[in-house]
């Protein structure tokens, strides 16, 4: 089986107004790298 070296999520380009974005994007992040 392969294993994944890295990964790319776009998180676009500017914060914009809503921050169910950002806290998902940071859950996210978290649960990745807490993942190895």
């Amino acid at each position: 089986m392969n294993t994944i070296r890295s990964i790319c999520v776009y998180c676009g380009s500017s914060p914009g107004r809503d921050v169910t974005y950002a806290k998902a994007g940071h859950l996210l992040g978290r649960s990745i790298a807490k993942s190895g």
